[in-house]
């Protein structure tokens, strides 16, 4: 259900709102939509708490409102709506009209967020005043009825609104009581009919209404879970990894922990190490066999399919000759994402790694160069190289962290060429089935530069690359070289330490 909403909220987000519980007081024109949205955003428990009956007047402007609901207690139908729509959330109801006596009955302490979305002043403030009282999130609101125009609307504190009749009485209200910081949607629209039986509505305002206190109440659950975050990025480039096992080496001498790494290729080889804390596996794994037909070569390319041997570094050097620790990784509570390229859609994906005797299929397929590895077909898709699509996922990072540490294996200054035209039309013959991956490939370097202008525009990335040009390239096989780029990277991160404390620490 919530797979077409992880790349836009970030996986962190998608199980956050999992844990969450919110209630929503009024199961209206407002608050059904509320509900509805919440629902479909995979909360995983929601209490609902409504006093009515669905009438027919209500169906010009209420989800819950159907001819075969008609007669059922809102609660009711929203119970069943829910449940419909995500049958593993938790649903509370509770039937009763709230006031002061009537609100004791429920208990605030589990709610991550309170919404109120009921007409009278006595319950909103109830509402309000207990909501306070347990230091609970909330927000209220105020006048969607009469209105024609819902771009009026608006989510502010109610010490900050205008225009709004209810939202005035209310203000008014929590001032005698003392009530500061209470957020409230409300429209700056005069009511368009001055004088009425019945208080008259349309189907498209008060949904909107309700659509906006949802996406409001997401985006700030949102920002909880970002604001204490910091993740680790790490970018690829081949044999070049081994500067970036060296960043991570003296990072775990320092017991230094990130709340989750996103790495592509050779970056997310080294990650894995770094995810099972064994310091210079990541060094050893890549350098130790690079001389060794068996492991690297030409010979494995044409027999295999890949230059770097999949079934020698992905499974004899883990399980045989350089063991990897998966107990450790396998607990580490803190994620491993290896970015891979979808050779359909052209696009990133970003996997977590769970399970690492199995996920190392996706270090695998992060790792596999174009031209020099098979694609890698997992669970029906097929993938390769996630530097392809995302060279450095940092905006993916971003999604649920406050700030991010990115380890390049590029110099300042560095700008990504446009492909070889003898190689580009290489790639083109070969992979002519994807298009959409070679217009991934075609415009690699626009968006590699584009994002490392990004980086380094942003306060709260910092960077950590190579104080020299690296002399080797994707496919080095001279150990000497590829000791002297892991050394660099060791001591550039020495270098770097007391302002990378610094950062993490503001």
């Amino acid at each position: 259900m919530e797979e077409r909403s992880i790349p836009l909220l970030g996986e962190e987000t998608i199980e956050y709102l999992k844990q969450a519980h919110i209630a929503v007081f009024g199961l209206g024109g407002v608050g059904g939509y509320v509900v509805e949205a919440l629902a479909r955003q995979g909360v995983g428990s929601l209490s609902i708490i409504d006093f009515d009956v669905i009438t027919p007047s209500n169906k010009n402007r209420q989800i819950l409102a159907l001819e075969s609901t008609i007669g059922h207690t809102k609660i009711e139908a929203c119970g069943s709506r829910i449940l419909d729509i995500n049958p593993n959330a938790k649903v509370y109801a509770y039937h009763l009209k709230v006031d002061e006596k009537t609100i004791e009955q429920i208990d605030f302490q589990p709610f991550d967020y309170v919404v109120d979305c009921i007409d009278d002043i006595v319950g909103k403030l109830a509402i309000i005043k207990k909501a306070k009282e347990y230091g609970k999130k909330i927000i209220s609101s105020c006048g969607t009825a009469n209105k024609l125009d819902p771009t009026k609307f608006q989510i502010k504190d109610i010490s900050k609104t205008s225009m709004c009749p209810l939202a005035k009485k209310l203000r008014l209200e929590l001032k005698k009581l003392d009530i500061e910081d209470v957020e409230v949607l409300y429209s700056l629209e005069e009511p368009i009919v001055k004088e009425f039986d019945t208080l008259p509505s349309v189907s498209f305002v008060p949904s909107i209404a309700g659509l906006m206190i949802a996406g409001h109440i997401i985006l700030k659950l949102q920002e909880e879970v970002k604001k204490n975050r910091i993740h680790l990025v790490l970018e690829g480039g081949g044999m070049k990894g081994v500067y970036t096992a060296g960043v991570l080496d003296f990072l775990l001498e320092q017991s230094l922990d990130f709340d989750a790494v996103y790495a592509v290729s050779a970056g997310a080889c080294v990650g894995a190490s770094y995810i099972s804390k064994q310091i210079t596996r990541g060094y050893h794994s890549l350098v130790d066999y690079v001389d060794n037909p068996a492991c690297v070569s030409k010979r494995s390319l044409t027999k295999t399919g890949n230059y770097f041997n999949k079934e020698f570094i992905y499974y004899k050097i883990p399980n045989e000759l350089i063991p990897y620790d998966y107990e450790t990784a396998n607990h580490n509570p803190h994620r491993l994402y290896a970015t891979v390229t979808n050779v359909e859609t052209g696009k990133a994906e970003y996997y977590p790694c769970l399970d690492y005797r199995s996920d190392i299929e996706y270090i695998c397929a992060s790792s596999s160069l174009p031209m020099l590895a098979e694609i890698q077909w997992l669970k029906g898709q097929g993938y390769l190289d996630g530097g392809i699509a995302d060279s450095i996922p940092y905006l993916e990072a971003k999604k649920n962290a406050k700030k991010c540490v990115v380890v390049m294996t590029k110099p300042k200054g560095y700008l990504c060429q446009k492909q070889n035209p003898i190689l580009a039309k290489a790639i083109q013959l070969k992979y002519r089935k994807y298009p959409k991956l070679l217009k991934a490939l075609e415009n690699r370097h626009i968006h590699y530069n584009k994002i490392v202008n990004l980086m380094e525009k942003d306060e709260n990335v910092f960077i950590i690359r190579p104080s020299v040009s690296l002399t080797i390239d994707r496919l080095e096989k001279d150990k000497k070289k590829l000791e002297e780029a892991y050394q660099l990277g060791y001591q550039d991160a020495k270098a770097s330490y007391e302002d990378l404390k610094k950062f993490l620490s503001k």
